[in-house]
Order: structure tokens, then C-alpha cells, then sequence
């Protein structure tokens, strides 16, 4: 019989019986239902399908014969419709070759009837098939819910590796940039990398850092990145003193326009956010505040984060410990320079010709280094190892040292420690270790016959072969108690027949281009 999808009760199992015969299709009809099922029919092969779909049986009894489709593949139309293969489908035919078998099996048949079919033979095979098909169904969903509980799992352990590399990330971030901010000395070079830092880590548009001055009573901007630095640089943060007693007390990163009232309305403090800065965050060292960073909105336009304000607290105070260390290293070097100025001051005392001989041995060494394009650390070198080449001087004779005549040859043995004694007179100064070099070789010679070691070629500093050519040219050019001064182009020609033996040719080529193009001052007795 024909039912109908809405006639259908849930309570009962539903048959889809497909049979080309009417008089086998009302029998087999009849014994399925006095067997307690709601059978629907379907007289061929197009109609079983679509009854499939619209009535959902819970088992299919299908004629291998049927009218416009074979019923095997029709069998394979319902497992590709039912991918799970939880609807069993019983197939019948008038044989069951084993070829004939083996074909309904591989169309996906869960049984096969031979006909003539009994009613108690049909009636059990469709039980076993509906048990077998709730096992089944029973372990599908089983494993459904074990899949998505395992989805799940891999789901949250997706989000516990991603939380876990962002933490690993930071932490190495942190660990980078102490090693990095540890490194230098330099507090520019340090704030520029932490400036970086901060805007990748965070992904923000912008970011900038106040520091305070020596004397605590100014803020003032040290360094931005991403923001207009004529318009930020009017920002006067010493007069916002509400906001920085605020920011110093609470040592935390702190959204600006969550400020109380009071401290968020001072002008300044409303100018950096109309600059587009919306977090400042404090940095501090010993106890008190030493800077603030500042930094723009998201790029992504999301909300910073407790994350983020915490990845910004670490940021702050590596960079607060870090610039501590360079200020009291800065500290230290003018200490040591304090005392070294004291020293030379001494020497230049002793020796008038000393006093215009150094600065201008540093002068003429800066302007070659320059042009040879050392790195700021190498200029910094230079620079004390030429002012410096000729503090061993201060423990030569006043006799020797002051001699208005050509020294003996004795006076000449002595007088050629003082590279030796300056090396001697700086050995305890760390921050000195490369300047030392300089002193100690300006007077090696590119042959190897100068002193006080012997050095030849490469084995000499580059700064000391630059040292002992600025320092030979002054010689050359400088008027003596017993000697008259060369001119410009003499000195350049002496300087030129002493390549290769004396002098580094490179250093000389770069020095001479600058005295002939005015690339350095040279003193006006020597000018034309």
C-alpha cells in the first residue's frame, strides 16, 4: 500500500518495500504489517528513491528486478545517500549465484532473500537487520560524539598551543631584547630597539619615549617612531605634573582616556592623544620614574589586552634596568674622562707644544675615520686614542720633554717609552681597552720598523696607522724652537715618499683628498 510521509507514526518501524509485482508486493506488504511495521511501497526503481528521501525508512527490502532501474544500483544510490550506512537494504531475487551475491554485497546490500520468500524467513531477516542496523547506529553515534569530543580537545589544545607559543614568543622577546638592551651602551641605540620592540610585539601604529632629566624637574621627548616628531616634540610633560604623579604611583601601563578627571585634562596630556597615543606605560629605575612610553592604538583595531599590558610592564622594565646601566656607565666614562682631562691638562702644562699638538692630531684622526666610514663606537675610539697618544709623555723628564735643541740620541731612547708608559697609565681602564691600542701603536710603521713592538702591516689598529699618519703630519707642519714648519704640499709629498714604509697608503690617500679639498681646517700658518 501507498502511504503517505505525513501518515506515518513514529512509534512504529517503517519498511520501504520495492516490488514490480503488485500481487508479491501486496503479500509481502501484508506479512510485514501483521508483523507490527508501516511498510511503504514503491512499485520501481525511480519511486524507491524518492520515497527514501522523504519518508526516512529504517530498512529497505528491494527486488534486484525492478521496473526503469536495476535494484543494485539503486543499492548504491541509497548508500551514497546514507554515507554513515546505518538503513540496512535487504535485496531479493529468483537466484543467488555466487557472482550474483557477490555483485549485491558490493552495491551495499546488507542481506540477501532468495525467492520465493516465506513470511517467517522475511519477517526474521528484517528483524536481524534492524538489530544489526542499531548496533550500529548505536556505535555511530558513539564514535560521533567520541570525533567531536576529540574536535573539541584538538580544538583546545589549537588554542592552548597557540596561547602557549604567544607566552613562549614573549619570553623570548624579553629574553632578546634584555640581551640586546644588555649589550649596548648606548642609550639611543637602546631606545630605538625598544621603540621597535614594543610596536612589533604589540602591533602598534606608533610609540614614543619621554625621559626624564638630570635633574628630575623635566620630561622631555628622547625618541618616536610612527608619530610626526614636530607635533609630539611640543609636548610639554613636565607641566602635566598631576598625570606623571599618577602614572608614577600606579607603575602599571594605563589607557589615557581612562584617566581620572584631573589628571587626564591637562592640554599636553589631551595633545598626546589627539597625536593618536592611547597607552602610556611608566619606566622606572631605583624606585623612581626615569621615562614614559607612550603608544598608539592597535593596528589590527582591537582593544589592548591584559596580555598586552603585561607583555608592555616586561618591556618597561628591561628597558628601565637597561638605561640605568648605561646612565651609570655614562656616569663612570666622565669620571674616568674627569680624570684623564686632569692628567692631559698636566702634561700640556708641562708642554706648550703638547697643548695645540693634541687637538689637532684628534682633529685631522676624526675627520680621516669620517671619511673612512667608522661606525660610531670606532669614532668613539679614535677620537680618546688620539687626544690620548701622548699621555705617556707625562712621564718624561721636564729635561727631555722641554729641550730646545735636537735630543740625543739617549733622549731619543727615552723619549720613545711614552707609548709604552700612556699604555701603562690607561691599562685599568676598561672602556679604554681599544683607545689603549692606538696609544700604544701610533708609533708602529707599515714596514715593520717602529715601536715599541715591531708591527707591521694589518697587525697594526686601523685607528693607530690613522693616529700615526695625523700625528707625523702635525709633526711635519709645526714650528720648533730649532726647526721651521713644512708647507701644506711639502708635508703632502713627505707624507706621499713614505707610503708603504711608514704610512698605511689607504690613510694617506683619504688624508691628502682632505687637506687639498678643505675637508679639514688646518691651522693658518699653513694656508697660502
Amino acid at each position: 500500500m501507498d502511504v503517505a510521509p505525513d501518515e506515518l507514526t513514529a512509534t512504529r518501524r517503517r519498511v520501504l518495500l520495492a516490488e514490480s509485482d503488485p500481487g508479491v508486493r501486496a503479500t509481502l506488504s501484508r506479512w510485514l504489517s501483521e508483523h507490527g511495521y508501516d511498510v511503504i511501497e514503491a512499485r520501481d526503481g525511480t519511486q524507491v528513491i524518492d520515497l527514501y528521501q522523504a519518508t526516512a525508512p529504517d530498512v529497505v527490502v528491494l527486488d534486484r528486478q525492478l521496473d526503469g532501474r536495476d535494484g543494485y544500483s539503486v543499492c548504491q544510490e541509497i548508500q551514497r545517500l546514507e554515507e554513515a550506512g546505518l538503513v540496512p537494504v535487504l535485496l531479493t531475487g529468483a537466484s543467488a549465484t555466487e557472482d550474483e551475491l557477490e555483485a549485491a554485497f558490493r552495491a551495499g546490500a546488507q542481506d540477501f532473500l532468495k525467492k520465493p520468500l516465506m513470511a517467517d524467513e522475511l519477517c526474521a531477516r528484517v528483524e536481524h537487520a534492524l538489530h544489526s542496523s542499531s548496533l550500529r547506529r548505536e556505535l555511530w553515534q558513539q564514535n560521533m560524539a567520541l570525533e567531536s569530543e576529540v574536535d573539541e580537545r584538538q580544538r583546545e589544545l589549537q588554542r592552548t598551543n597557540r596561547q602557549l607559543k604567544i607566552q613562549l614568543l614573549s619570553q623570548q622577546t624579553l629574553f632578546d631584547l634584555s640581551q640586546q638592551l644588555n649589550s649596548s651602551i648606548d642609550i639611543d641605540e637602546q631606545i630605538n630597539m625598544l621603540l621597535l620592540t614594543v610596536m612589533g610585539q604589540l602591533g602598534v601604529d606608533m610609540a614614543a619615549l619621554f625621559t626624564m632629566g638630570s635633574d628630575e624637574s623635566n620630561i622631555a621627548l628622547h625618541a618616536a617612531k610612527g608619530v610626526h616628531p614636530e607635533g609630539i616634540s611640543k609636548v610639554l610633560l613636565h607641566e602635566e605634573r598631576p598625570f606623571l604623579h599618577y602614572i608614577e604611583a600606579h607603575r602599571e601601563p594605563t589607557m589615557l582616556r581612562d584617566l581620572p578627571l584631573g589628571v587626564s585634562t591637562g592640554p599636553h596630556l589631551t595633545r598626546l592623544i589627539e597625536l593618536g597615543l592611547v597607552c602610556g606605560c611608566p619606566i622606572q629605575a631605583t624606585g623612581s620614574l626615569s621615562g614614559l612610553l607612550v603608544l598608539g592604538a592597535k593596528i589590527n583595531g582591537r582593544p589592548m589586552t591584559s596580555q598586552d599590558f603585561a607583555m608592555l610592564a616586561s618591556l618597561a622594565t628591561s628597558a628601565g634596568i637597561a638605561m640605568e646601566k648605561a646612565d651609570l656607565f655614562r656616569k663612570l666614562q666622565e669620571t674616568y674622562l674627569a680624570t684623564i682631562q686632569s692628567l692631559m691638562a698636566a702634561m700640556e702644562a708641562r708642554d706648550t707644544y703638547t697643548r695645540g699638538h693634541t687637538a689637532r692630531v684628534a682633529r685631522y684622526s676624526l675627520a680621516i675615520g669620517r671619511e673612512m666610514h667608522f661606525s660610531k663606537e670606532a669614532l668613539q675610539d679614535l677620537k680618546f686614542g688620539s687626544t690620548l697618544h701622548d699621555i705617556g709623555k707625562i712621564g718624561i723628564l721636564d729635561q727631555i720633554l722641554n729641550k730646545p735643541s735636537q735630543l740625543t740620541e739617549h733622549e731619543t731612547e727615552v723619549m720613545r717609552q711614552h707609548p709604552e708608559l700612556g699604555d701603562r697609565i690607561l691599562r685599568k681602564i676598561e672602556f679604554l681597552r681599544n683607545a689603549r691600542t692606538i696609544v700604544r701603536h701610533h708609533h708602529e710603521r707599515i714596514d715593520g720598523k717602529g715601536y715599541p713592538d715591531g708591527l707591521r702591516g694589518e697587525e697594526i689598529s686601523l685607528g693607530a696607522r690613522i693616529v700615526a699618519v695625523a700625528d707625523s703630519f702635525d709633526a711635519m707642519t709645526s714650528k720648533r724652537t730649532y726647526s721651521e714648519g713644512m708647507g701644506l704640499e711639502d708635508a703632502i709629498v713627505n707624507l706621499a715618499d713614505k707610503i708603504n714604509a711608514q704610512f698605511d697608503p689607504d690613510v694617506v690617500e683619504v688624508f691628502t683628498r682632505l687637506l687639498r679639498t678643505g675637508g679639514v681646517p688646518v691651522p693658518t700658518w699653513m694656508k697660502p
